[in-house]
C-alpha cells in the first residue's frame, strides 16, 4: 500500500486513525502515529470520488 507524508505543524494529533465514511462504508485515509506527522493512503481516485459524491463524511478514531 503507497502512502504520502503528511505534516500538522501547528495542530498536534494523538494518534488517530482517519476514515471516510459513504453510507455503511469505511475506508481508511490517514493515520497519526506521531503528534505532527502523518501519513496518507492513496485510495482508488474512482472509489473516492463515488464517495464524495454520495456525501461521504470524515470520522476520527482517536487511541488512548
Amino acid at each position: 500500500m503507497l502512502t504520502n507524508s503528511v505534516v500538522s505543524r501547528q495542530t498536534a494529533h494523538r494518534p488517530t486513525l482517519i476514515f471516510l465514511k459513504s453510507g455503511e462504508q469505511y475506508s481508511l485515509v490517514q493515520f497519526w502515529p506521531d503528534a505532527h506527522f502523518g501519513q496518507e493512503l492513496f485510495p482508488k481516485t474512482k472509489v473516492k470520488s463515488r464517495m464524495l459524491a454520495n456525501n461521504a463524511t470524515y470520522v476520527e478514531i482517536e487511541g488512548e
